[in-house]
Protein backbone atom coordinates (compact mmCIF):
# COMPACT_ATOMS: atom_id res chain seq x y z
CA UNK A 1 0.00 0.00 0.00
CA UNK A 2 1.16 3.51 -0.78
CA UNK A 3 2.57 5.35 2.34
CA UNK A 4 0.30 8.31 1.57
CA UNK A 5 -2.73 6.04 1.76
CA UNK A 6 -1.54 4.70 5.13
CA UNK A 7 -1.15 8.28 6.41
CA UNK A 8 -4.59 9.20 5.12
CA UNK A 9 -6.11 6.06 6.64
CA UNK A 10 -4.45 6.82 10.02
CA UNK A 11 -5.95 10.32 9.87
CA UNK A 12 -9.39 8.78 9.28
CA UNK A 13 -9.78 9.83 5.64
CA UNK A 14 -11.78 7.94 3.05
CA UNK A 15 -8.93 6.21 1.23
CA UNK A 16 -11.02 5.58 -1.90
CA UNK A 17 -11.64 9.30 -2.40
CA UNK A 18 -8.07 10.12 -1.42
CA UNK A 19 -6.61 7.71 -4.03
CA UNK A 20 -8.05 9.67 -6.92
CA UNK A 21 -6.69 12.92 -5.51
CA UNK A 22 -3.27 11.46 -4.75
CA UNK A 23 -2.99 9.75 -8.15
CA UNK A 24 -3.41 13.09 -9.99
CA UNK A 25 -1.21 15.15 -7.65
CA UNK A 26 2.23 16.17 -8.93
CA UNK A 27 3.82 15.96 -5.47
CA UNK A 28 2.94 13.95 -2.33
CA UNK A 29 -0.09 15.28 -0.48
CA UNK A 30 -1.26 14.46 3.03
CA UNK A 31 -5.01 14.21 2.96
CA UNK A 32 -6.66 15.43 6.16
CA UNK A 33 -10.35 14.64 6.49
CA UNK A 34 -12.81 17.44 7.26
CA UNK A 35 -13.75 16.01 10.67
CA UNK A 36 -10.13 16.16 11.86
CA UNK A 37 -10.15 19.96 11.82
CA UNK A 38 -10.33 21.41 15.34
CA UNK A 39 -13.46 23.06 16.67
CA UNK A 40 -12.13 26.43 17.89
CA UNK A 41 -14.80 27.16 20.51
CA UNK A 42 -14.87 23.78 22.22
CA UNK A 43 -11.61 24.38 24.10
CA UNK A 44 -12.62 27.90 25.11
CA UNK A 45 -16.00 26.79 26.42
CA UNK A 46 -14.39 24.06 28.51
CA UNK A 47 -11.84 26.52 29.92
CA UNK A 48 -14.59 28.99 30.83
CA UNK A 49 -16.61 26.30 32.61
CA UNK A 50 -13.55 25.14 34.56
CA UNK A 51 -12.60 28.69 35.62
CA UNK A 52 -16.15 29.54 36.73
CA UNK A 53 -16.47 26.34 38.75
CA UNK A 54 -13.11 26.96 40.46
CA UNK A 55 -14.07 30.53 41.33
CA UNK A 56 -17.47 29.46 42.64
CA UNK A 57 -16.03 26.70 44.81
CA UNK A 58 -13.25 28.98 46.10
CA UNK A 59 -15.70 31.69 47.07
CA UNK A 60 -18.02 29.18 48.69
CA UNK A 61 -15.15 27.59 50.61
CA UNK A 62 -13.93 30.99 51.78
CA UNK A 63 -17.43 31.91 52.91
CA UNK A 64 -17.78 28.64 54.75
CA UNK A 65 -14.40 29.15 56.43
CA UNK A 66 -15.33 32.61 57.74
CA UNK A 67 -18.79 31.57 58.92
CA UNK A 68 -17.51 28.34 60.42
CA UNK A 69 -14.65 30.10 62.22
CA UNK A 70 -16.96 32.71 63.72
CA UNK A 71 -19.41 29.97 64.74
CA UNK A 72 -16.62 28.08 66.54
CA UNK A 73 -15.65 31.26 68.36
CA UNK A 74 -19.25 31.90 69.45
CA UNK A 75 -19.79 28.32 70.65
CA UNK A 76 -17.00 28.70 73.24
CA UNK A 77 -17.45 32.44 73.79
CA UNK A 78 -17.31 33.84 77.33
CA UNK A 79 -17.20 37.59 78.05
CA UNK A 80 -14.80 38.59 75.23
CA UNK A 81 -12.82 36.93 72.42
CA UNK A 82 -9.49 35.47 73.49
CA UNK A 83 -6.13 36.15 71.81
CA UNK A 84 -6.45 33.23 69.39
CA UNK A 85 -10.02 34.24 68.57
CA UNK A 86 -8.94 37.83 67.92
CA UNK A 87 -6.25 36.56 65.56
CA UNK A 88 -8.78 34.50 63.58
CA UNK A 89 -11.22 37.43 63.42
CA UNK A 90 -8.45 39.70 62.10
CA UNK A 91 -7.64 37.10 59.43
CA UNK A 92 -11.30 37.08 58.42
CA UNK A 93 -11.34 40.88 58.23
CA UNK A 94 -8.13 40.96 56.14
CA UNK A 95 -9.25 38.21 53.75
CA UNK A 96 -10.33 39.58 50.35
CA UNK A 97 -12.89 36.77 49.96
CA UNK A 98 -14.80 37.87 53.07
CA UNK A 99 -18.17 39.39 52.19
CA UNK A 100 -19.26 42.79 53.58
CA UNK A 101 -21.91 41.07 55.74
CA UNK A 102 -19.28 38.74 57.21
CA UNK A 103 -17.03 41.74 57.91
CA UNK A 104 -19.83 43.39 59.92
CA UNK A 105 -20.27 40.22 61.98
CA UNK A 106 -16.51 39.73 62.48
CA UNK A 107 -16.04 43.37 63.53
CA UNK A 108 -18.93 43.17 65.99
CA UNK A 109 -17.57 39.93 67.45
CA UNK A 110 -14.10 41.45 67.76
CA UNK A 111 -15.54 44.45 69.66
CA UNK A 112 -17.69 42.45 72.11
CA UNK A 113 -16.83 42.93 75.76
CA UNK A 114 -19.54 41.10 77.74
CA UNK A 115 -22.18 42.57 75.39
CA UNK A 116 -22.06 43.85 71.80
CA UNK A 117 -21.22 47.53 71.29
CA UNK A 118 -24.28 49.72 70.50
CA UNK A 119 -22.99 50.80 67.05
CA UNK A 120 -22.21 47.19 66.12
CA UNK A 121 -25.58 46.04 67.45
CA UNK A 122 -27.38 48.47 65.10
CA UNK A 123 -25.44 47.14 62.10
CA UNK A 124 -26.19 43.55 63.11
CA UNK A 125 -29.89 44.29 63.49
CA UNK A 126 -29.86 45.80 59.98
CA UNK A 127 -28.30 42.55 58.68
CA UNK A 128 -30.95 40.46 60.45
CA UNK A 129 -33.77 42.47 58.85
CA UNK A 130 -32.22 42.51 55.34
CA UNK A 131 -33.75 39.66 53.25
CA UNK A 132 -30.63 39.41 51.06
CA UNK A 133 -28.46 38.42 54.04
CA UNK A 134 -27.49 34.71 53.90
CA UNK A 135 -29.13 32.61 56.61
CA UNK A 136 -25.76 31.60 58.05
CA UNK A 137 -24.71 35.24 58.54
CA UNK A 138 -28.18 36.08 59.90
CA UNK A 139 -27.82 33.30 62.51
CA UNK A 140 -24.41 34.64 63.58
CA UNK A 141 -25.71 38.21 63.79
CA UNK A 142 -28.71 37.10 65.86
CA UNK A 143 -26.46 35.22 68.29
CA UNK A 144 -24.24 38.28 68.79
CA UNK A 145 -27.21 40.63 69.26
CA UNK A 146 -28.64 38.29 71.94
CA UNK A 147 -25.23 37.77 73.58
CA UNK A 148 -24.76 38.64 77.25
CA UNK A 149 -21.44 37.19 78.46
CA UNK A 150 -22.18 34.05 76.41
CA UNK A 151 -24.64 32.96 73.72
CA UNK A 152 -28.11 31.65 74.56
CA UNK A 153 -29.08 27.99 74.23
CA UNK A 154 -31.50 28.90 71.44
CA UNK A 155 -28.70 30.57 69.49
CA UNK A 156 -26.35 27.66 70.22
CA UNK A 157 -28.93 25.28 68.70
CA UNK A 158 -29.32 27.56 65.65
CA UNK A 159 -25.53 27.73 65.12
CA UNK A 160 -24.77 24.00 65.41
CA UNK A 161 -25.74 23.20 61.77
CA UNK A 162 -23.17 25.78 60.57
CA UNK A 163 -20.35 23.63 61.94
CA UNK A 164 -21.19 20.72 59.62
Amino acid sequence: MNPLHMTARAAGADVGATREFVRHAKRPVLAVPARATPVPHRGRALAIVVVISILASTTEAAERWAVRSMTKILMTFEHAPGCADRSVLRQILNDEATTPDERVVATALLNVHHIPQPADKQKLEALIIDPSTPSSVRALATAIVNLTHTITETDRTALEPLLK
